[in-house]
């Protein structure tokens, strides 16, 4: 009897492509019990490969007859098995661990040197200006608490045309006591689909389907990002405001954060508060209020222009 094992992990580094920083998956198969790597499949997240894609893959030199077929097929997660029995040609698809490939992706990990620690910076890819900038609006932004006038569902229009961010959508959470901080959403379709977990955005050239600048305690923040923050003097507001910015694709799955993202919700936090502090009406009485729309240009030429109601 002939066993395949897969499974899919993070691979333990980034690379930089495009100007961007990129963590791939890798899915391993191994036929058992020989132990052998059948297939390794190193996956962009810009060009995600799904595991069942990955299986076919692997079962190419089996289709050419230089393999031998699987008799069964073992995977440690449902959701893994549940993507392969529709293609698997009737091989029977258990759960079950699979600590043989948990030790080839740990040799790997330690043959790379681990997974990168997380880093503000992104070892130097980031400029720290750019950071310093984000920590200055991110402090802005929580001693102003917008989230105590602006309520989640009141969304604004948001445009930054030399960043080329046109008829995004702008939410503000915080209002129930948590999560305080601002998501920025690429399109009202995205903001209306955020947390249905639609398919993958299509061809869409900006993947980033949502970011997010948020805040947390010291002790949510690893210890490599706060060396980071002591060692440049970057400014926090309270122990409960630590920001971080991440963004995610239309299947909410992790993108990884480029320093035009950090362009982008910097100008949009500073903005949005003058929108705010000019402009609160159309949050206090959004149904008498009239449509207002304004532009901010902050220091380094950015315009950012909000419509609300959106």
């Amino acid at each position: 009897m002939s066993e395949w094992i897969g499974a899919r992990y993070q691979y333990p580094g980034t690379f930089r492509d495009a100007g961007e920083n990129i963590q791939p998956d890798i899915v391993f198969w191994m036929a058992m019990p020989s132990g052998m790597i059948v297939s390794t499949t190193i996956i962009d997240p810009r060009q995600p490969v799904t595991f069942a894609q990955s299986f076919e893959e692997a079962m190419q030199p089996v289709n050419a007859g230089v393999l031998p077929r699987p008799d069964s097929i073992r995977v440690p997660k449902v959701r893994l098995a549940k993507e392969l029995r529709p293609i698997a040609g009737g091989i029977a698809v258990i759960v079950a661990p699979v600590p043989e490939l948990d030790a080839a992706f740990a040799e790997m990990a330690k043959m790379t040197g681990g997974a990168a620690k997380p880093s503000y910076l992104e070892e130097g890819e980031i400029a720290e200006e750019t950071i310093a900038e984000f920590f200055v609006a991110a402090q802005a932004l929580f001693k102003a608490a917008p989230w105590g006038l602006v309520q989640e569902h009141q969304i604004v229009g948001v445009d930054i045309p030399k960043l080329k961010v046109k008829g995004a959508c702008l939410s503000v959470i915080g209002g129930n006591d948590e999560s305080f901080g601002i998501l920025l959403f690429r399109s009202v379709e995205d903001y209306l689909a955020f947390g249905k977990r639609p398919a993958k955005g299509g061809t869409r050239k900006d993947r980033v389907a949502m970011r997010s600048l948020s805040f947390g305690s010291r002790k949510e923040i690893p210890p490599s990002m706060l060396r980071e923050i002591k060692k440049h003097g970057w400014p926090v507001a309270g122990a409960h405001a630590y920001p971080t910015l991440f963004c995610v694709d239309r299947a909410m799955e992790p993108v990884p954060v480029a320093e035009r993202d950090f362009w982008i919700m910097s100008a949009c936090a500073l903005a949005f508060l003058l929108f705010v502090k000019q402009h609160g009406e159309v949050f206090k009485n959004a149904e008498s209020a009239n449509g207002i729309k304004a532009s901010y240009i902050n220091g380094e030429g950015l315009m950012v222009i909000f419509t609300a109601p959106y």
